[in-house]
């Protein structure tokens, strides 16, 4: 007899950094074997040759071909066999600093597959561009999903495979998006829209950080990928250096390029020195391209920071400008600056936002995040769930704290 699942979440590869659409499919996989269903995650050894063995595009082979995707693809290959997982796991898991949901530490209540041999799947998610083709050609999935969790076919996300993730766009999978953009791009073919929730939590409350705040100290992620506007935001920091150079700069994150000596650069933080990061600056800038939500920014609300973001999609969720928050255009290191400065230069309006923000963050939490991707699923199958039960009383703390 074929084992069924009811939800299998599909991954591009065994993640080495525990980033926020990661910690999402965790949350999700492991609050739904809660409510007693059968749940797995699947790691594909090599989604690009994959895509590649359906798709023969050039821009792909090269993508395929770069060192850099060579030897993520090695070790990968290598974690995603059972003998491979159990041995080099631990290593990796040294070797990374982001914390892992209890949804991975418990595999006995989430499976962790890497392959499908003989399955039953009542729910089959793709999570990226890549798992899309995997899932749209997956024969024995009695539903199709696909979580849209950033504008992957942005140049600016995936660059010169930007059209290979426009046209899974086009794939007959039902859609689950995390932003108001998107969900007004889908619309049409009736897209659902969550809320995401932060996960780096206090033990305070953020209104108390607010009051305790070292002076003039800017904090800023700073990513790899060019989506995250990692060089606009290191342009912007060299401009406020400039103007006024008390200023304390921290950043984090994997950014190659160069950081200014004056600025403290923390590659992967854990949550706990992240968590101590938050807490001490005034102002988070986001300075992303584009973001299907961005949890750093929420978290930075919720730790009491005035937040500076770009109009870069996800943040417009939850930021209202001049409100909670001052909205930027994006690739633009004046307007960052220049809106830093502001905050600055009138404490009042600085505490005000960040006071409000504290108090948006706080309506994002796991429960939320979890009852809105029940209730798309609802509304995708006509109101029924295979298995489900309500019952709730499992879900993370309300307050954002580590409720795994």
């Amino acid at each position: 007899m074929l084992k069924t699942y009811d939800y299998i979440f599909v991954l591009p590869a065994v993640p080495i950094s525990y980033v926020g659409g990661y910690k999402l499919i965790y949350l999700l996989s492991d609050q739904l074997s809660r409510l007693g269903m059968d749940v797995g995650i699947l790691f594909l050894s090599d989604s690009r040759r994959y895509v590649y063995s359906v798709h023969r595009d050039m821009a792909l082979w090269q993508s395929i071909r770069s060192r850099e995707h060579t030897i993520e693809s090695v070790l990968n290959v290598m974690m995603c066999n059972r003998i491979g997982y159990r041995i080099l796991r631990p290593l990796v898991r040294l070797l990374h600093t982001q914390s892992i949901p209890s949804g991975l530490e418990t595999p006995e209540r989430v499976d962790i597959l890497f392959d499908l041999p003989k399955v039953q799947v009542e729910r089959l998610v793709a999570t990226s561009w890549e798992t899309a083709y995997y899932v749209n050609r997956f024969v024995g999935a009695r539903n199709k999903y696909y979580l849209i969790q950033a504008e992957e076919d942005s140049p600016a996300f995936s660059g010169r495979l930007a059209p290979l993730a426009r046209s899974t766009y086009g794939f007959p999978l039902h859609k689950i998006v995390n932003n108001q953009k998107l969900q007004e791009r889908f619309e049409p073919e009736g897209s659902a829209l969550i809320h995401v929730c932060w996960y780096v939590g206090y033990r305070n409350t953020g209104l108390r950080h607010v009051a305790r705040k070292k002076a003039n100290t800017v904090l800023v992620p700073l990513r790899k990928s060019p989506s995250k506007g990692a060089k606009y935001a290191v342009s912007a920091i060299q401009l406020m250096r400039r103007r006024d150079p008390t200023i304390s700069f921290v950043a984090f994150g994997d950014y190659h390029g160069a950081v200014p000596s004056f600025v403290k650069f923390f590659r992967r933080p854990t949550d706990e020195k992240l968590a101590q990061l938050y807490e001490l600056a005034e102002i988070f800038v986001l300075p992303s391209v584009t973001e299907g939500f961005s949890s750093p920014a929420l978290e930075a609300m919720a730790a009491g920071c005035a937040i500076v973001a770009t109009d870069s999609g996800g943040p417009s969720m939850y930021i209202r400008d001049s409100i909670n928050g001052l909205i930027v255009p994006v690739q633009d290191s004046q307007a960052i600056a220049d809106a830093v400065m502001s905050l600055f230069h009138n404490p009042h309006l600085r505490e005000r936002i960040a006071m409000n923000g504290v108090r948006t963050a706080s309506e994002y939490t796991y429960s939320r995040t979890f009852s809105e991707f029940l209730g798309a699923i609802r509304g995708f199958e006509g109101g029924t769930m295979v298995h489900a039960k309500e019952d709730t009383s499992s879900l993370g703390r309300e307050d954002g704290g580590a409720g795994w």
